[in-house]
């Protein structure tokens, strides 16, 4: 009697303690930093999502881009995630731990420690290629703190439409423009505009948008464009 009375607390216990680390374990979390050896590559608004049911769900901004399943060994504290729609990880499982409202994965690959911080976070995070989409006017050109904005556009037509479809359109000033593909980093808010005709140079930018405005800097050349988010194309 006293050894299946034991074991019933035994599995009691281990129940608890899953129920437990399930409640810390599972929701919505977003990366905090990403190291390998000595370099810090951190994603720009990487998160994910872990259910209860053993399904993930991850992404960078606005846009998932992996969907699996995960499994955890308590014996050896190992996270593993299973992607159904990509390739197989070959890097195999992440040792896990939780510390102090913070999640910390690491593991070996290509002979460097990768060690990954994640933090819970209420709502999916949006990243610069989410923000930088619409529909903007040009207000202001400063280069080196002399307003160009009149040479630059005299007309004062110019505008940048940025589609979710990963195409552009820039009207000049004087009516002819720029279509083409946009790309944004992964790992720093830099927008590349690339040219239909190939023989045209990419443009890059570093951009930030506040307050429904974005800001587009050419630091080689000295130049800041600024633009206001609208909501219908101008004449």
């Amino acid at each position: 009697m006293k050894t299946k009375i034991s074991i019933a607390v035994t599995l009691i216990l281990l129940l608890i303690s899953q129920l437990s680390f399930s409640q810390t374990f599972d929701g919505l979390w977003g990366v905090v930093s990403v190291h390998a050896g000595d370099r810090l590559v951190t994603p720009v608004a990487k998160w994910f999502l872990i259910e209860k049911d053993g399904v993930y769900k991850s992404g960078n901004g606005w846009t998932q881009n992996s969907v699996g399943t995960w499994t955890y060994d308590e014996s050896t504290g190992q996270f593993a995630g299973h992607s159904t729609n990509d390739i197989k990880d070959e890097y195999g499982a992440f040792n896990l731990k939780l510390d102090q409202g913070k999640m910390i994965w690491d593991r070996m690959e290509d002979g460097m420690k990768v060690t990954v911080v994640l933090q819970q976070i209420a709502e999916i995070p949006a990243a610069p290629a989410d923000l930088v989409q619409g529909l903007w006017k040009l207000t202001s050109v400063m280069k080196d703190d002399v307003n160009m904005t009149s040479t630059v556009d005299p007309q004062s037509k110019q505008f940048l439409h940025i589609r979710p479809d990963k195409r552009f359109r820039l009207r000049t000033s004087d009516n002819s423009g720029i279509r083409g593909f946009w790309h944004m980093n992964g790992h720093r808010p830099r927008l590349t505009l690339i040219h239909d005709d190939r023989s045209v140079d990419n443009l890059a930018f570093t951009v930030e948008i506040v307050d429904n405005q974005l800001m587009m800097r050419q630091a080689e050349k000295g130049i800041v464009y600024t633009y206001q988010r609208i909501f219908e194309f101008p004449d």
